[in-house]
C-alpha cells in the first residue's frame, strides 16, 4: 500500500510541476503576442501597474474557468480511480467521505499557481516602454544574459532543452 501511495504521490507532484511549466510557458507566449497592445495602452496613459492588473485579472478568470471544469471532472475521475485501486488492494472505501478541506486546498492552489506563474512574464511585459513596443525593439534576451540563466548553465548535468524549458 505504501508503494502504491508513493507512486500516486509522485505522479501527482510531477503533473503539478508540469502544469505549472505549461502555465508559465503559455503566459510568456501570450505576453509576447500582446507587446503592441501593451504599447498602445501605455501610449494612451496606462501605467505598468494598470497593464499588469488587466493581464493578471485575465489569468485569474482563466484559472476560475479551469477550476470550474477541472474540479467536477477530477472528482468523478478520482472517485472512479479510487474505487478501482481499492478493488485491486481489496479495501473498502464506500464509507470514506471526501474531505472538504481538500477541495478548499484545490481551489486555493488552482487560483494561486497560475497567478504566481504569470507574475514574472506579466511584470516583464508591463515594464516595456512605448517606444520598444511600437518599434518592435522588444526582443527576448538571449540565453545567458540573466542571472538565472547563468545559474542554470552552471549546473552541468542538466540537458540543454531542459535548461531552456526551465528558463521559460
Amino acid at each position: 500500500m505504501e508503494a502504491f501511495l508513493f507512486l500516486v504521490l509522485a505522479f501527482g507532484i510531477l503533473s503539478f510541476l508540469l502544469s505549472t511549466v505549461l502555465v508559465a510557458t503559455m503566459i510568456s507566449a501570450w505576453m509576447a503576442e500582446q507587446v503592441r497592445q501593451i504599447g498602445i495602452m501605455k501610449a494612451i496613459g496606462a501605467t505598468s501597474r494598470q497593464v499588469a492588473d488587466i493581464y493578471l485579472g485575465q489569468v485569474a478568470l482563466l484559472a476560475c474557468g479551469g477550476l470550474c471544469v477541472g474540479i467536477p471532472l477530477g472528482l468523478v475521475v478520482g472517485r472512479a480511480y479510487a474505487r478501482f485501486a481499492a478493488g485491486i488492494l481489496n479495501a473498502n472505501i464506500t464509507h470514506r467521505p471526501f474531505p472538504f478541506w481538500l477541495l478548499l486546498a484545490e481551489i486555493v492552489v488552482g487560483l494561486l499557481v497560475p497567478l504566481v506563474a504569470a507574475l514574472a512574464p506579466i511584470h516583464r511585459a508591463s515594464r516595456i516602454t512605448v517606444h520598444e513596443a511600437l518599434n518592435g525593439d522588444f526582443r527576448l534576451r538571449p540565453f545567458g544574459s540573466r542571472r538565472m540563466d547563468r545559474w542554470f548553465a552552471g549546473i552541468g548535468w542538466l540537458p540543454r532543452p531542459l535548461t531552456l524549458s526551465l528558463r521559460s
